[in-house]
């Protein structure tokens, strides 16, 4: 079941235009203020509306026949789309009186048009026009926004509830209640097919690993970060929350392995890129969801996975017969796709391409400001990967105080991916811009401490290089892990604390023993790159915890205890880092 067709007055960017879709994938494109938005934003709060008045109408309520009154509401109640003012709704801001501002979607062969009008800052909702009957089924939409506001704990909820949130645009709220029924699905499935057998028939065991929702979930997740869900046991008896751990690990075939060492840890702790994924696909293999609304997508994506993004999507609604629309700036996505699934969006028109030229026409029209990152990288040539922004203004601040030159020809780029990832774009960058490099530098969080040598070179992965004239070799791929768990770790300097604080040394060590059962180590010890193994447990530990905690009690910032460093004070590991981003510079 998909939307055929959404006509719209009065609504945001647009006073009566009707817009024909296709099923499947569909690309939004066009410039900023044209309407990409606004069309997903019309269907996810048609879908809102028609929610509204099933829970406090029923399905009379939408039926035109039945002449329901319309049901009110304030702007509190109103959840689809983030607006200041009910009036943003209305195409240039000027509601008028009575049902003046209307959605009305068409599928198969039935209809149902809602009207809106606005009285005394409350919102009132009803159906305008509709064929629909009792029985007759009509099509459910989520709406994504770029980051789908995934919490750190989630309820379990009923079938009911979950498809309310989605409807009022919170499909992020019950992220992992979608994953974990998938799981139960999946369970179940394999344990009807393994009955009365030791194992399931590798036949069966291939038929539930190309189409179970689950399995091409964890297929994905493993194909682009090299990692599984793990769902923890829930019984809704006795649980609250549920929990989804990731895991990352290697296949040998089709069998996924953890890596030894590595410690489960919930799906929130990954950056914003991965969630991003996790929910996009999760609703776009959701059985119970008919229509998918992205906007923006490719957000928090390199170009390489934009594309990858684009691919894998059009797998699963051919496979699954979804209908997705991507509301998208990137160009990547764009020059990939098939010129009949692009749509040019503008205030005046909605329609698809047909000639090659047009798709020229609209790249120009977006240009580079979309990816500043990839034409930053196109001028320095030099790429400094980062966990977060903060690394790099940290190191700007110790680089100042060392007298070290910032290289004016890099161009940081924080994200939360590891160097499976890195690598994967470096090799991709490569191919595009020549002589391009990069160091990717991350944190070591519970990894072994002796996988990483004076150098800070991390074991599990050898650096890259190329061949160049005059017989020498040109490192254009390093990969470095700090020694300590986090960059904060190097922060925690009693004697830089206490001048950072005008506080006393014994003051600020009863302050850590008592809240974290943790001894600063002194100076001396603080500095060296190897720490000794009775400290070495202090730097297996969060230090964004600590100075977090640490910059509360005090009211200061980490970039306050940066700028309090002597320069001797100043770890090895951090002069070590600073030397390798001159060398890849020059």
């Amino acid at each position: 079941m998909f939307i055929k067709s959404v006509t719209l007055k009065n609504f945001k960017k647009f006073d009566n235009n009707t817009i024909e879709l296709k099923p499947e994938l569909s690309l939004l494109v066009g410039g900023n203020n044209e309407g990409k938005s606004s069309i997903l934003h019309a269907l996810a709060v048609w879908e809102f509306c028609k929610t509204f008045l099933l829970i406090n109408r029923g399905k009379k309520a939408l039926q035109a026949s039945e002449h329901i009154a319309g049901v009110g509401m304030s702007i509190d109640d109103f959840t689809p789309i983030n607006i200041p003012d009910l009036k943003y709704l209305w195409t240039n801001l000027k509601p008028s009186s009575g049902y003046n501002l209307s959605i009305k979607c068409e599928w198969d062969d039935k209809y149902l048009e809602i009207g809106l009008a606005l009285a005394n800052d409350r919102l009132f909702v009803k159906t305008l026009s509709s064929n629909l009957n009792d029985g007759d089924r009509f099509p459910n939409i989520a709406y994504l926004p770029p980051f789908a506001g995934i919490s750190d704990k989630e309820i379990w909820r009923y079938p009911a509830q979950r498809q309310k949130l989605i409807g009022q645009g919170l499909a992020g709220a019950v992220l992992r209640n979608t994953i974990i029924d998938m799981y139960h699905v999946n369970q179940q499935r394999r344990a009807k097919c393994k009955e009365g057998r030791s194992k399931i028939k590798s036949t069966d065991l291939r038929e539930i690993r190309n189409t179970d929702p689950f399995e091409i979930l964890n297929s994905v997740l493993y194909d682009t970060f090299q990692c599984q869900l793990i769902p923890k046991n829930f019984n809704q008896k006795f649980h609250q929350y549920i929990h989804v751990d990731v895991v990352k690990g290697e296949k040998n075939g089709t069998v996924f392995k953890a890596f030894p060492k590595y410690t489960p840890r919930d799906i929130m702790t990954e950056g914003s890129g991965f969630l991003q994924w996790l929910s996009v696909y999760t609703f776009a293999l959701n059985k119970d969801i008919d229509v998918l609304l992205l906007d923006e997508p490719d957000a928090h994506l390199h170009c390489s996975l934009q594309t990858r993004l684009f691919s894998k999507l059009n797998s699963i609604v051919k496979m699954n017969q979804r209908q997705i629309l991507v509301a998208t700036h990137s160009t990547e996505i764009i020059k990939n796709a098939p010129l009949e699934r692009i749509m040019d969006v503008n205030k005046k028109s909605c329609k698809y391409l047909n000639k090659p030229q047009q798709v020229i026409k609209i790249l120009s029209g977006l240009g580079s400001e979309y990816n500043p990152i990839l034409d930053s990288i196109i001028k320095t040539k030099r790429i400094l990967f980062v966990e977060n922004e903060s690394d790099v203004l940290i190191l700007q601040s110790f680089a100042k105080k060392l007298d070290i030159e910032w290289p004016s020809n890099l161009t940081p780029w924080p994200t939360a991916s590891k160097h499976e990832y890195r690598n994967h774009v470096i090799d991709i960058l490569k191919a595009q811009i020549d002589g391009v490099a990069m160091l990717s530098l991350i944190d070591r969080d519970n990894s072994d401490y002796n996988s990483i040598d004076g150098r800070l070179k991390d074991h599990s992965f050898s650096d890259k290089q190329e061949d160049i004239a005059g017989g020498s070799t040109f490192t254009f791929a390093r990969f470095r892990k700090w020694r300590r768990s986090e960059i904060e770790n190097y922060l925690l300097n009693i004697n830089v604390l206490a001048r950072a604080t005008k506080a006393d040394e014994a003051e600020i060590q009863d302050f850590f023993q008592k809240e974290h059962g943790i001894v600063l180590p002194p100076s001396s010890d603080f500095i060296k790159s190897d720490v000794q193994t009775n400290t070495r447990m202090l730097f297996d530990m969060s230090g964004k915890e600590y100075v977090e905690s640490f910059c509360n009690k005090w009211n200061n910032n980490k970039y306050d205890i940066v700028n309090a460093f002597n320069p001797e004070e100043i770890c090895e590991d951090i002069i070590t880092i600073l030397h390798e981003i001159q060398d890849m510079c020059r």
